[in-house]
């Protein structure tokens, strides 16, 4: 704009000391010229007038486009964190049923029972304790979760001799109340590499579950291991 008001004034003080007369007829070719750059010269004064306003547009733009981003990322995180909260909550009440459970059966049948089957009511309390630990543990490690640097303790163990130990502390906690007969079906043994606490914690979920839904007559749950190709 500035180079071109400098023209303008350097072309009228040319006109001027020229002795302020038009030589000859501009031709159509210049008529033109003069059009285009008078209409350039509009449309740029247009843009660069709204300058800020357009400005002020994209950037409102652009930052409204980054807050629904945000937003949508901050939507998400909640709703894992509510799920996991609600998911942890039904974990921990497995360990603190097993608490309940088995010192009531041992308070209620201390001198019934004898000394090697207080023993063992006694580990089972402290298995529980044990779980409960690091379940709060995970808990409180809700922010790897949330960062995905959450790591599994991957180790090979006997999957067959889980699902033994699984059922017997099932039997110990929900069976005293029921008559639920559980029946392993297992041709082989299989050994595979896994997070050993969170495969535990499913399968105790997935009998606890079964045997807390199934009606207080004689019923029988019947728990076959077959290996499909290379999975369990």
């Amino acid at each position: 704009i500035i180079v071109q008001l400098v023209g303008m004034a350097i072309g009228t003080a040319i006109f001027y000391l020229l002795g302020n007369t038009i030589q000859q007829i501009p031709s159509s070719d210049n008529f033109t010229l003069f059009i285009y750059i008078l209409l350039c010269n509009i449309i740029l004064g247009y843009v660069f007038s709204r300058s800020k306003e357009i400005y002020h547009h994209l950037v409102q733009s652009e930052l409204k486009k980054a807050v629904n981003q945000r937003t949508k990322q901050l939507e998400e995180a909640l709703a894992f964190k509510t799920m996991y909260l609600s998911n942890m909550s039904h974990e921990i009440r497995t360990p603190v049923h097993g608490f309940t459970a088995l010192s009531n059966l041992l308070s209620e049948n201390w001198d019934l029972f004898t000394d090697e089957k207080r023993l063992q009511i006694s580990k089972e309390i402290y298995n529980n304790s044990e779980r409960l630990k690091k379940l709060v543990s995970n808990l409180l490690d809700l922010s790897k979760h949330s960062s995905g640097k959450w790591k599994l303790n991957l180790s090979q163990f006997n999957f067959n001799q889980l699902v033994i130990d699984v059922i017997d502390e099932v039997q110990n906690l929900y069976m005293f109340k029921k008559h639920v007969d559980i029946r392993l079906d297992c041709k082989e043994e299989f050994a595979i590499t896994a997070d050993y606490d969170l495969i535990g914690q499913v399968l105790r979920n997935l009998f606890a579950n079964a045997v807390k839904f199934s009606s207080d007559e004689m019923g029988i749950l019947k728990v076959k291991i077959r290996k499909v190709k290379n999975d369990i």
